[in-house]
């Protein structure tokens, strides 16, 4: 796993809040991901980057994307 760039500053407070939203996120994880059932064909989930930017590839005839390209 990679690390995330962020422009907060990394505090006691700040890790609490980011702990807090991953518990509240995973409550309601499953209802999120049923609701998005309702538009099954027209939802794409990924589970990783080179997944996404091959998608928007394909998609949108891109094909300069990814990790060692300008757009990141």
């Amino acid at each position: 796993m990679g690390k995330e760039k962020y422009n907060s500053k990394p505090t006691v407070l700040f890790l609490l809040y980011n702990i807090k939203w991953v518990f509240e996120f995973n409550k309601m994880r499953g209802s999120l991901f049923a609701e998005l059932e309702k538009f099954q064909g027209r939802t794409v989930a990924f589970n990783n980057n080179d997944k996404a930017y091959n998608f928007v590839a394909q998609m949108y005839g891109n094909k300069d994307i990814g990790e060692n390209s300008d757009y990141i």
